[in-house]
């Protein structure tokens, strides 16, 4: 779980400026780790509720499924990540938005080369990719309106492939961050 100091930057009561460390800037985070493995264990929870019989129980005397952790628990778990997330997202989607316009030089997050002719300037920080919904390239023959509505297409078929509930598959948490007239596509980073 991230810490108070990794999500806003500077502990409590100092006034700081934010200046991630190296390692919230190239990896941490973890959340498609941590989303897989609660979605794996409810996907397994639910398996062993279906193959019950006749009104019967998969539960233990106490009330436990899947080796002894609650469902409640296991779904607990994943709105606590979810809400950390977009917690997360919309810290540095925010500062992002704010050093828009800085020099690289200047800038707390530095972007990095990803490629791709959609998003301009890419960046990740505590395990999240972060891309501008802006048409850089002139795809959209510079419409940054229609990049934006890209950027809700993938967030939508995402959603529809995950609902399709395929076991093996590894998907991102992904959140659109909307701040000061810009959006942002914001995506944990898969395992390679």
């Amino acid at each position: 779980k991230p810490s108070l100091l990794d999500l806003q930057g500077r502990r409590e009561g100092e006034d700081d400026c934010f200046l991630p460390d190296e390692q919230s800037v190239t990896g941490g985070g973890g959340w498609t780790e941590r989303y897989q493995v609660i979605c794996d264990r409810l996907r397994s929870a639910r398996q062993l509720s279906v193959g019950t019989r006749d009104g019967e129980t998969d539960r233990g005397s106490d009330g436990r499924r899947h080796g002894g952790v609650p469902v409640e628990t296991l779904t607990m778990d994943l709105l606590t990540l979810a809400q950390d997330f977009i917690h997360t997202t919309t810290t540095y989607g925010r500062i992002l938005v704010l050093e828009r316009f800085l020099p690289t030089s200047q800038k707390s997050i530095k972007p990095v080369a990803l490629g791709g002719a959609i998003g301009g300037d890419k960046y990740v920080v505590n395990g999240v990719l972060f891309k501008f919904a802006v048409d850089s390239a002139g795809v959209f023959s510079g419409d940054d309106a229609a990049a934006a509505k890209v950027a809700n297409h993938d967030l939508n078929g995402l959603m529809a492939y995950r609902s399709v509930g395929l076991p093996g598959i590894c998907f991102p948490f992904m959140a659109l961050v909307d701040f000061m007239g810009f959006r942002l596509l914001a995506a944990s980073l898969l395992p390679v």
